[in-house]
């Protein structure tokens, strides 16, 4: 009964305990999100950041798959040396996107990134949708790809969807991996945005849009608003962003085997092609080209939704004025 007891007592303090750290991890949070509430070009970079990482992390995890089905007469080294190059032309467009940060600011690079890649998607699906490019078509597209590759001289006319298709693979691949490089910049602006909000408070009383600050109450004076930072911008940033990153490969599984990708996939093992097919008909009970019907909605269209969601998001973002030029300063 003794030890009972004892035992009793000691998870009794151990919840209580862990009560208390919940309370002041709960109060520490409630006055961080309360201090940087107001700081709108940060929720705006979070939202935008959280769906770039979606797309990266679906670009990183689905590319191998979407270019084995739409790209399924190419032979299996062309297809590597293709997703090798993509790679390389992606920290290539980086340094190009760094001009644009020189130029027009580290917020310019993701304005650019955003848009240029969102631009291009909608023309791409828009022209895909425009019979007779119709959506039905994307397969037949990537028929006359495979029927250009093994007799030129049969394949006459025509929509191939290989040039698209890698086109848009490199593009995407910039503008997603491109703007990646410039997260740390980003961080350490929005600190001096924010730094920024903190003087303006200490010099007027008041916030940026005109209402008294909150009295300093016990819990207030116990938290140092200056005390937020970098490390607190990315933990902000992490808590939306993570849960994010299962979005992609979540909906790229859903539609992929919907159309059969595993059965597909199988038979090809067994069949020992490795995924070299031919690109048309039905293999071991899979229509490939239903299935390439949803492997190119996916690789087009996620890019298209995520995109949108991007310049929506950092729509909001708004470059703070420069300073005025003090007393014998040019302005």
């Amino acid at each position: 009964v003794r030890s009972g007891l004892s035992a009793l007592a000691a998870a009794t303090a151990l919840l209580r305990a862990g009560c208390r750290a919940c309370c002041a991890a709960c109060s520490y949070a409630r006055h961080v999100l309360g201090g940087v509430r107001r700081h709108t070009n940060l929720w705006a970079f979070v939202a935008a950041n959280a769906l770039l990482e979606a797309e990266n992390l679906f670009r990183q995890q689905y590319n191998v798959v979407i270019v084995g089905v739409l790209l399924v007469h190419w032979s299996g080294p062309a297809r590597a040396s293709l997703l090798t190059a993509v790679g390389a032309v992606g920290g290539t467009g980086a340094l190009l996107l760094s001009w644009v940060g020189e130029r027009y600011g580290v917020p310019g690079v993701y304005r650019v990134a955003f848009l240029t890649k969102t631009a291009v998607a909608v023309v791409v699906v828009l022209l895909l949708l425009t019979p007779p490019r119709s959506v039905h078509n994307i397969v037949a597209a990537a028929r006359l790809s495979a029927a250009r590759l093994a007799a030129p001289e049969m394949a006459d006319g025509g929509t191939s969807l290989d040039l698209p298709f890698v086109v848009f693979l490199v593009l995407s691949q910039i503008c997603t991996s491109g703007p990646a490089f410039f997260f740390p910049v980003m961080i350490g602006r929005l600190e001096n945005e924010y730094r920024d909000l903190l003087a303006n408070d200490k010099s007027d009383g008041t916030t940026d849009g005109g209402t008294d600050r909150p009295p300093a109450g016990a819990g207030a004076r116990k938290f140092d608003p200056a005390m937020v930072g970098v490390g607190t911008f990315m933990a902000i940033n992490a808590g939306v962003s993570k849960p994010l990153n299962s979005l992609g490969p979540v909906v790229a599984a859903w539609v992929l085997d919907s159309g059969g990708y595993l059965q597909w996939q199988q038979q090809q093992t067994e069949d020992g092609t490795g995924g070299d097919g031919d690109g048309d008909g039905v293999d071991g009970g899979v229509d490939l080209q239903v299935l390439q019907l949803h492997a190119a909605c996916l690789f087009f269209g996620m890019p298209l939704v995520l995109g949108i969601g991007q310049c929506l998001a950092f729509g909001v973002y708004r470059t703070p004025a420069p300073p005025a030029p003090g007393p014998g300063e040019l302005a």
